[in-house]
C-alpha cells in the first residue's frame, strides 16, 4: 500500500456537512483511540463538540482522510495556538487497520506544505511515550522531540509521558 498511497487517498477540509461521517469514525475507532487518548476526551466529542470545533476556523481546521473516496480511515485538527509566535498545535487520529501503511506520513507532510504556506513558524504535538508508530511518524517529517512532561495524564494502557514534539518551518532556516 505504501508504494500507491497517493492513488488510494483524498484529503479534504471538514465542514458542517462532514459532521455524521466525522462521528461515525469516531465512533467505530474509539475503543482504538482509548488506547491512546482519555475516555473521557472522547466520550465529549459529541455532534455539538463538533460543530464548535467546525464552525471556528480561526482556532482550528480539520482535515479528514479518504480511502479510495469510500470513507474516512483519519482525522487530522489543525490548531491555533499563538498567533505572534505563528505556531499551531497538529494532532491526528487513523483507523487502526491503516496505521503503519504510509498514510499518516502521506497526509502529515502535505499539511506541513499548506500550513507553511500560511506563514507558520513551528508546529507542536504531543504524544504518549508508549505510542512508538507516531513518535517515529513525527520524526521521519522532520519534527524533533523537545521535551518530556512528567505530569501528564496516566492512562490505564500504560502511556504516562507526554512527548513534546516541534517541527520548524525549513523556510524561515534560511
Amino acid at each position: 500500500m505504501k508504494s500507491d498511497i497517493g492513488n488510494c487517498l483524498i484529503m479534504q477540509r471538514a465542514t458542517l456537512a462532514h459532521i455524521n461521517d466525522i462521528l461515525q469514525f469516531e465512533a467505530q475507532n474509539q475503543q482504538w483511540f482509548a488506547e491512546f487518548l482519555p475516555r473521557k476526551t472522547l466520550l465529549k466529542q459529541d455532534k455539538n463538540y463538533f460543530q464548535k470545533q467546525l464552525s471556528d476556523t480561526h482556532q482550528s481546521l480539520q482535515y479528514l482522510v479518504y480511502y479510495r473516496s469510500e470513507k474516512i480511515i483519519g482525522r487530522f485538527c489543525v490548531q491555533r495556538l499563538n498567533d505572534a509566535e505563528k505556531s499551531v498545535e497538529i494532532s491526528y487520529r487513523i483507523e487502526k487497520k491503516y496505521t503503519q501503511k504510509g498514510v499518516g506520513r502521506y497526509v502529515l507532510r502535505r499539511l506541513l506544505a499548506i500550513i507553511s504556506c500560511y506563514g507558520v513558524n513551528s508546529v507542536y504535538a504531543y504524544v504518549g511515550e508508549g505510542n512508538k508508530a507516531s513518535i517515529r511518524l513525527l520524526v521521519s517529517c522532520g519534527f524533533a522531540h523537545i521535551d518530556t512532561d512528567a505530569h501528564s495524564i496516566n492512562l490505564s494502557t500504560g502511556i504516562q509521558d507526554r512527548l513534546s514534539f516541534k517541527w520548524v518551518n525549513p523556510v524561515l532556516l534560511d
